[in-house]
């Protein structure tokens, strides 16, 4: 058990330093797409000639400030006045749906969200439009809204490692993941679908001995989810068990050759040298039997007994000679 545990823990650690490493990445990503975002869109929210455009309904100009602050981007532009009515750019009914929400409380801060539109997932930026003469009891003239669509993967998203798309869970059984995550999509549904329900955003499961899913997930407005990002992952479990069991039995061995080193020098300290002792002493009384030595009383147990026979007996031997 001890053993099965800390290949777990092994095996976890390494998973958990490889998926977060590529969590963190993505998560970065996102930061600094939301952070650019969020400085352009307020520096044009606050430009009183364009917040003078929207008051008045001037389509070509408020046009010619976009083009002129946002020349490199390729979203939508799109700008609703205080009571929700459409002022410029092209109108979009699944994001309409948020517009309420956005505005009901009015802040100076800048907002961003996901959505998701059939198939793609759509990155929103919005910041409120004030008066020229801005004071703080003033209400806004509008929001400004910037929507763009999401695409991490492949190229686009320069990453050096596998990474998947999806704007909804039922989506994720027509995604090209890697073999070895096939016979475990239910499973990967259930667990991105339990994520989403606790607000993760993101998320490590295991979904079998030789996959793992790293999730990142974002969330519109309603705090529902509008975008997956997966990052399949294989356990390779049966090499990390071959490599645990190895590293096991290594240490055992280790252990064992320590043991009997151990032993044998106590064995020998304790049981071999007591006995040579005699030997020689007896070796000693054959050559000379005259010169009769006791051996020093340093042992106990069967060897003391042994050494006090054999002191005996040399005074025997001695009595008998001088005799």
């Amino acid at each position: 058990f001890l053993q099965w545990s800390l290949i777990r823990y092994l095996i976890n650690e390494h998973e958990n330093r490889q998926i977060n490493a590529r969590i963190g990445q993505v998560q970065s990503r996102m930061n600094s797409l939301a952070s650019e975002r969020s400085s352009l869109i307020g520096y044009i929210a606050r430009d009183p000639l364009f917040s003078g455009f929207v008051a008045r309904g001037n389509i070509p100009f408020m046009r010619n400030i976009l083009q002129r602050e946002a020349s490199d981007l390729r979203g939508e532009f799109i700008v609703y006045d205080r009571e929700q009515r459409l002022v410029y750019g092209q109108r979009i009914i699944p994001l309409e749906t948020y517009l309420p929400t956005m505005l009901e409380t009015i802040q100076r801060t800048v907002n961003h969200f996901f959505i998701s539109m059939g198939e793609e997932s759509f990155f929103v930026t919005h910041d409120y439009i004030f008066p020229a003469d801005d004071t703080p009891s003033n209400d806004p003239v509008g929001v400004l809204i910037y929507l763009e669509r999401v695409s991490l993967t492949g190229s686009e998203g320069g990453f050096d490692f596998p990474l998947f798309q999806v704007s909804r869970v039922e989506n994720v059984p027509y995604t090209p993941l890697p073999e070895y995550f096939r016979g475990v999509i239910p499973d990967m549904q259930r667990a991105l679908t339990r994520n989403a329900d606790h607000l993760d955003l993101s998320n490590i499961n295991r979904l079998s001995m030789n996959s793992a899913l790293g999730s990142v997930i974002g969330y519109d407005l309603h705090q529902q989810p509008a975008l997956f990002l997966l990052f399949p992952f294989e356990r390779e479990f049966n090499d990390f068990t071959h490599r645990g069991l190895l590293i096991f039995f290594l240490l055992i061995f280790a252990m064992a050759l320590i043991m009997i080193s151990l032993a044998g020098a106590w064995f020998g300290k304790h049981i071999i040298s007591p006995i040579e002792e005699v030997s020689n002493k007896m070796h000693e009384i054959e050559q000379n039997p005259s010169f009769l030595e006791p051996l020093s009383k340093k042992y106990h147990g069967i060897l003391g007994n042994m050494i006090n026979t054999f002191n005996s007996m040399n005074r025997s031997l001695s009595r008998y000679s001088n005799s």
